[in-house]
């Protein structure tokens, strides 16, 4: 199975992963692009994850976006466009492997406000992270590393700070 989390294919059709596919002569498997706006990677990590815990042998998961494709988006300045992918292969794990905790959300009607987004975010940020570490059955402390979206270091900056995070425990992506 081929998963593509984008926002911004190069073409609309075929999907990317079906051009994935062919370009990696892979066997006829099921292949769709997943679109979520920024959200797209984590939603289709949500699916392979789900289609892995299902009986999935293997699912071939990317994440690539070209924002700079997009002109003149309100609100979002240069320095928020930008091109990036990655990309990992899901498969089942044995023993005690596996997905320790996850957990997904969002808003139907989200709000472009400045200084209300940041708080929303920052909120938003340590509820999350609180709620999958319950889960997890961890503390932050167990935690070693915080890989972190890049578009907002200084969101990442204040949730370390406020969370009691060490900054050198912080990498942007």
């Amino acid at each position: 199975m081929v998963i593509v989390g984008t926002t911004t294919p190069d073409v609309l059709w075929p999907s990317t992963a079906c051009l994935v596919q062919t370009d990696l002569q892979l066997p006829m498997v099921a292949s769709f692009d997943l679109y979520a706006a920024e959200t797209s990677l984590l939603a289709a990590l949500n699916v392979a994850i789900h289609y892995v815990a299902a009986g999935a042998p293997a699912v071939l998961l990317i994440g690539a976006e070209s924002d700079n494709q997009l002109v003149d988006l309100p609100g979002q300045g240069a320095a928020t466009h930008g091109r990036a992918a990655s990309a990992a292969v899901l498969t089942q794990a044995g023993g005690d492997g596996g997905v320790l905790a996850s957990m997904t959300g969002g808003s139907a009607h989200p709000d472009a406000n400045g200084d209300m987004v940041d708080r929303t975010l920052l909120r938003g940020l340590t509820d999350g992270v609180t709620e999958c570490l319950r889960k997890a059955n961890l503390t932050l402390p167990d935690i070693d590393l915080v890989i972190g979206e890049q578009s907002a270091p200084e969101i990442m900056q204040a949730w370390c700070k406020a969370s009691g995070v060490s900054s050198s425990r912080l990498v942007l992506n």
